[in-house]
């Protein structure tokens, strides 16, 4: 199953699709990628790339669906990869980022084999960031390094060595980009203290560009590289939702609105919009506009902190390192009963975001029965309830209870709002990330 998906993920990587957002998405779990980090590059400087897969304390290539491992003398856990070139010597090398004591190493290929080069750098937290870039236009690749704790380092490449250049601590964001169109990338930054920056390599050294202070602590930074001009975007505390991009030798602004539907993080997906998640609403597709934002579709509760786009879906790993994809939503939930799979069974129904059962199809799945007409009764072994048709509530020993809508009938069946079931011995939760209502046997009833 994990290299069926990992080939799949590398065509679609590879294409880099950008087709239109479906109405709505759901969430799939990917377990067999969980703990893992990965990449997609051109590893063996053929022209094709390769996933390239960190797991616990070794690195593995997929090649032609075959999982082969090519780092084994790790002494910890493998946090963060990069591929670049180091050397100037158009082959590239490799580099792993772990957690122990936040060393990340250089390995390049020798004799068919990835051996270790020259010795570990360390940030003494876990790295959460690798990335080569030739930051001074010499023809070495440099490395761009991010630890948990927000110390992010630049080492430049000279001589087949690394040599600290610049660092920082307090960083929140750390990427590459060309901003201001010379073949050169610069580094766009934020830190905790609220500053947004902007890197550039001048007389020999590193220099600020430009910097800029928001209303409010900086949440999200996401660059819109697919335009003439490329777009740096922030998104503070406030809410409040910055862009600027490099003009006629200067930085101007581009944007600047209220956006309370954004979450705590942003990705942005070219020619589909930004991915936003935040942590009380889930994920959602934003459109964005010159003034504000427009939602094309959302997934409750779910969470990510970096997107990998595929063909027409997206893979989504949290901060526990699990993996999901957000995927098109063919509009139909699984029920299960008692760990059983009655989704065929059951007669499910959504409407207008609420859960309805064909009510004869569901008695047979959950051991019911009922009777009547305008007034329904459904019995179960822990007592019966009745249900009148047009009014949203339900009764039992006398008592009435509120339903989340009344039942009605259509097609010759009846449907009834699923919560009436928790009155005759059932409960059930209901997962709406992934469409699925599990139902469970309760042990007894009570008001």
């Amino acid at each position: 199953m994990l290299k069926t998906f990992i080939a799949v993920l590398l065509v679609f990587v590879s294409l880099g699709s950008c087709q239109a957002a479906a109405a709505s998405y759901v969430r799939v779990d990917q377990p067999e990628l969980d703990g893992s980090v990965f990449v997609v590059a051109d590893l063996y400087d053929t022209g094709d790339p390769h996933v390239v897969l960190g797991r616990k304390n070794a690195v593995y290539v997929v090649s032609d669906g075959q999982e082969m491992q090519i780092v084994s003398d790790l002494s910890s856990s493998v946090t963060a990869l990069a591929v670049g070139d180091l050397t100037g010597d158009f082959r590239p090398e490799l580099l792993v980022g772990t957690d122990n004591a936040g060393a990340f190493y250089v390995y390049e290929l020798r004799g068919g084999k990835w051996q270790r080069a020259g010795r570990a750098r360390y940030l003494w937290e876990p790295v959460t960031y690798l990335a080569v870039h030739d930051i001074n236009n010499d023809g070495w690749g440099d490395v761009l390094a991010l630890n948990r704790s927000g110390h992010a380092e630049v080492f430049l490449s000279w001589e087949g060595e690394l040599y600290s250049f610049w660092r920082a601590s307090g960083v929140k964001h750390f990427l590459a980009a060309d901003v201001d169109q010379d073949g050169i990338v610069e580094m766009v930054f934020t830190t905790e203290a609220g500053n947004v920056g902007v890197l550039k390599w001048s007389d020999q050294q590193l220099e600020t560009l430009w910097e800029n202070y928001p209303w409010g602590t900086i949440e999200s930074l996401v660059v819109l590289e697919d335009r003439a001009a490329p777009e740096w975007i922030v998104v503070t505390s406030r809410k409040m939702l910055y862009g600027w991009r490099w003009q006629d030798g200067n930085v101007v602004s581009t944007r600047h609105f209220h956006v309370p539907e954004l979450g705590e993080f942003l990705t942005y997906i070219p020619g589909k919009g930004i991915l936003s998640f935040d942590r009380s609403r889930g994920a959602a597709m934003f459109e964005l506009q010159a003034g504000g934002v427009k939602e094309l579709w959302s997934v409750p509760d779910v969470w990510g902190e970096q997107v990998y786009p595929l063909e027409n879906s997206f893979l989504v790993r949290d901060s526990s390192y699990s993996y999901y994809l957000l995927t098109p939503s063919d509009g139909r939930w699984q029920v299960w009963v008692n760990e059983q799979d009655v989704t065929d069974e059951f007669g499910l129904l959504v409407q207008d975001g609420l859960l309805f059962a064909d009510l004869n199809r569901a008695a047979t799945c959950l051991e019911l029965y009922s009777f009547g007409l305008d007034t329904l009764y459904i019995v179960g072994a822990k007592g019966f309830v009745k249900v009148r048709r047009g009014d949203p509530t339900v009764e039992r020993d006398g008592l009435v209870f509120p339903l989340s809508a009344a039942l009605y009938g259509a097609d010759g069946s009846i449907y009834v709002p699923i919560d009436v079931f928790s009155y005759v011995g059932w409960v059930f939760e209901v997962d709406r990330a992934r469409e699925q209502v599990r139902f469970r046997d309760h042990w007894g009833w009570w008001y």
